[in-house]
């Protein structure tokens, strides 16, 4: 399986270009995977390929350059009406805890408080599933669940639910309502620090 490049590798030539080049070129190797993508789908609808340490279905890359884009746009914009609107996308949440779930807590995990400690938390969001924050052992992942466990919990908007994901911080007061110890709020922080 072919090794990952750094950001530092990977970015340096798109830093060097002018904005009118980045943009250019940004939209045209969007525009390339997104054709190589539906090439290897028409002909193997199941293909999966390696992909930063492991193997990914090819059909799960579009959702997750929407999960890319909308976060990123989000770095760039700050909360707005129409990136509320984007993160808050249901199929956005599933795809990021189903495929990447492992993956959006291996950085955390570096910096967990209690890394022998097992812990499980729930993000709410009114109308959606839990997602489950768990450690367990040596598993350390993210999980959809049922609203109905005792687990101690935080109380989040769809798009806030979503930044807080990735490892990001809603910038609105208000939006991330805690109902756990202290110490749980600081682990899950360290846990969720994004990739």
């Amino acid at each position: 399986m072919p090794a990952t490049q750094s950001f530092e590798v990977r970015e340096a030539p798109y830093r060097a270009m002018n904005d009118p080049d980045l943009r250019r070129r940004l939209n045209m190797e969007e525009n390339k995977m997104r054709s190589v993508i539906d090439q290897v789908l028409a002909k193997e609808p199941e293909a999966v390929i390696p992909w930063t340490g492991r193997r990914m279905a090819v059909a799960k890359f579009l959702p997750h350059m929407r999960n890319e884009f909308v976060v990123h746009r989000w770095d760039f914009a700050g909360d707005d009406e129409v990136g509320c609107q984007l993160l808050a996308q249901p199929e956005l949440t599933e795809h990021a805890v189903g495929v990447l779930g492992r993956l959006l807590l291996a950085r955390g995990r570096h910096h967990d408080p209690d890394a022998d400690g097992n812990f499980a938390v729930r993000l709410r969001c009114e109308g959606n599933r839990d997602v489950r924050v768990v450690v367990d052992g040596e598993h350390a992942g993210l999980e959809l669940a049922d609203q109905d466990g005792d687990e101690p919990y935080a109380e989040l908007d769809a798009a806030a639910r979503t930044l807080v994901i990735w490892g990001r911080r809603p910038d609105q007061r208000g939006r991330f309502r805690s109902h756990m110890p202290v110490e749980s709020l600081a682990r899950l922080q360290a846990l969720l620090a994004g990739y």
